[in-house]
């Protein structure tokens, strides 16, 4: 199984301030054995904003601590991720453009979203919840 780990997943999991919930954490301790886990470029883009603007403090080396895990690898935004967004629907009450391209390249990917936000669940994405 490849997992794709949502923006607040990596948060929690790498970040200094943040806390990831049990079953999330249980399922990446698993990723060596089991499954193996990606994180979008568009999560790192969504922490470098929210880092920018001083809403949320993590590490300044984060991409490099991805690296240093293993079997966690960085999916790049691809033309194709960006053009599966205008198929998926539109819901007044979600409309997070990271989201929506996290949703996007689970689909094209086939990969199951490790997230707390069932909203992702509208899209018809694969879904880890705890």
């Amino acid at each position: 199984m490849r997992i794709l780990l949502d923006t607040m997943v990596v948060i929690g999991a790498f970040g200094e301030a943040a806390q990831i919930d049990g079953a999330i954490s249980t399922v990446l301790r698993k990723i060596g054995t089991r499954a193996s886990a990606v994180v979008s470029a568009a999560s790192l883009w969504e922490i470098a904003i929210k880092k920018s603007k001083g809403g949320l403090t993590a590490p300044d080396n984060l991409p490099e601590l991805l690296g240093q895990i293993a079997q966690v690898d960085i999916l790049d935004i691809g033309v194709a991720h960006v053009w599966r967004t205008l198929s998926l629907p539109r819901f007044a009450h979600h409309k997070d453009p990271f989201d929506r391209l996290l949703v996007a390249q689970a689909l094209e990917e086939n990969l199951t979203i490790a997230t707390t936000d069932d909203a992702l669940a509208l899209y018809g994405a694969k879904l880890l919840r705890p």
